[in-house]
């Protein structure tokens, strides 16, 4: 995965737009020079610009929602041209005023040296402030260093102790990172059956390495009863997203199974990818 989508797994675009409607509670307690709710039509309609040009003055009359933004926007390039010092920039001063979204991005650039010197403690540092502060996509990404040992000390029950925050609030990263570590017993004890939930619940919301770890589960009957429709149909998802450690597994079980039973596979996952623009049932190797 290249630096630029793992660090859009922290905000994206529609969790950008969850985010600016929960911004807008704190407008009634919070008084600003101009209203932060002027740029939120602009925003869910797309027009970038527009919303830029209302939340710029905003934040440089410091508004930490606004700053939020416009280091946002600059990270993606929406509205204005992508600058990751800018970024950075307006990252710092929204978490400087203890917004923990701006927090955890900025953990983020700082993890992968964008717009500023790559920094594994720093990183680590913003992100537990955002993590404590309850944002999952901090949670999931400190529990991640935690697991490696990058930035912080090597700690699994710390690793886990943080998927666990995340998954309890639904975040796919969080359940397939603590599944992943009941599958193998890392940190943790080794519980198959509780892997599987977790996968499952992190599949169903489209997570494309828990829908990898969930067919391969399906195929093996571990934690589960062995299925090779539905370890066929979750592989194949998983390979229709771009995981490709599953592409010769995948072919190798369709090998193994009834023409009639991969064909219900594949039905079974065609109705899935139907609900995902873009993405398309991928043929089985020859």
């Amino acid at each position: 995965m290249v630096i630029r989508e793992v660090v859009r797994r922290f905000v994206g675009v529609s969790r950008m737009r969850r985010l600016v409607l929960a911004l807008t509670v704190i407008l009634a307690t919070e008084p600003v020079k101009a209203d932060f709710g002027d740029g939120i039509p602009a925003f869910e309609r797309g027009d970038y610009q527009a919303a830029y040009e209302i939340w710029r003055p905003l934040a440089e009359q410091g508004d930490a929602r606004s700053q939020f933004f416009v280091g946002y926007f600059h990270y993606e390039g929406l509205g204005v041209a992508r600058d990751y010092v800018e970024a950075v920039k307006w990252y710092g001063l929204a978490a400087q005023q203890g917004l923990p979204e701006a927090m955890g991005s900025l953990g983020l650039m700082y993890r992968h040296g964008l717009g500023v010197d790559e920094n594994d403690e720093a990183a680590a540092q913003m992100l537990r402030l955002a993590a404590e502060q309850g944002v999952p996509e901090a949670q999931v990404f400190l529990g991640e260093m935690y697991l490696a040992g990058e930035g912080v000390e090597k700690d699994d029950p710390e690793a886990a102790y943080w998927f666990l925050r995340a998954a309890d609030q639904g975040h796919p990263g969080g359940q397939f990172n603590l599944g992943y570590m009941h599958d193998l017993g890392v940190g943790i004890p080794e519980d198959r059956e509780k892997a599987v939930v977790l996968y499952r619940q992190a599949a169903e919301q489209g997570h494309a390495e828990a829908q990898a770890s969930l067919g391969v589960n399906y195929e093996l009957g571990l934690g589960v009863p062995k299925d090779k429709v539905q370890a066929l149909m979750w592989m194949s998802l998983a390979v229709a997203q771009g995981v490709e450690h599953v592409r010769f597994r995948r072919t190798y079980l369709a090998r193994q199974m009834t023409d009639e039973d991969v064909a219900e596979a594949e039905r079974l996952a065609r109705e899935r990818l139907a609900i995902y623009p873009g993405l398309a049932y991928p043929e089985l190797d020859d």
